[in-house]
């Protein structure tokens, strides 16, 4: 039937090869997230340079009724998004797997955007912790975990605070204005008001937050550490 073939645009955020030769591959899309094999794409021949991490494809797959995967048929890669250094990849995992976490069907189709400018900036802008820190973000607060009140202080269960304690991070007043026009001014303007914030303490408290709000986020563990370069 020709309703099992889809059509979709999206982003590899997490690949894994298997002995067969197959690749699983997990990608985000406008319409959430989509699960697929690509039969021997490991092989001679087979089109696994296509699939790589980070790579925003045109793609289409093949359900069949009764399966729990769709096979993927075709590919066409539209622009790699995969950056070289260790922060700026380990930036680009963090946004992948909070896409992968929060772009719901529901949300995807406006966080889509934001998610590949986020990656796009992260693997090409002079200070990739703006791009991260905004679409980290604006990524949560679409999936309904935008903070709330008001204070100097964030606390990873997402309420702002004038007082520290329970794990909260210290952000001062630039720090907590820069956020406020991450969640509510046009991109342009959010990205000016993060140049003059202590970056440091917005991408801890981004983390931290994700966490808390999330389960099991392994890429946020993997950025710590690392110098943006």
């Amino acid at each position: 039937m020709p309703d099992r073939y889809r059509t979709y645009e999206g982003v590899v955020v997490s690949r894994r090869g298997l002995p067969s030769g197959d690749v699983l591959l997990w990608l985000v899309t406008p319409e959430g997230p989509v699960e697929a094999v690509a039969r021997s794409a490991q092989r001679p021949g087979g089109r696994s340079g296509r699939l790589g991490l980070f790579y925003r494809l045109t793609f289409q797959v093949y359900r069949r009724p009764g399966a729990e995967l769709a096979t993927l048929t075709q590919a066409t890669l539209e622009e790699a998004l995969a950056p070289r250094q260790p922060f700026r990849f380990a930036a680009a995992g963090f946004l992948a797997e909070l896409a992968w976490k929060t772009l719901s069907p529901e949300v995807a189709a406006r966080g889509y955007p934001v998610f590949v400018s986020g990656l796009r900036g992260v693997a090409a802008a002079d200070e990739p912790r703006v791009p991260l820190i905004w679409a980290g973000f604006r990524l949560l607060a679409l999936a309904g975990y935008a903070p709330a009140g008001r204070g100097r202080y964030l606390a990873p269960e997402g309420r702002f605070s004038e007082e520290a304690g329970g794990g909260g991070v210290f952000l001062g007043a630039p720090g907590e204005e820069a956020l406020r026009a991450v969640l509510t001014r046009p991109g342009k303007e959010a990205a000016r008001a993060l140049a003059a914030a202590p970056l440091d303490r917005l991408q801890e408290a981004l983390l931290r937050y994700a966490e808390h709000q999330l389960e099991g986020m392994r890429s946020a563990r993997a950025l710590r550490g690392l110098a943006p370069s």
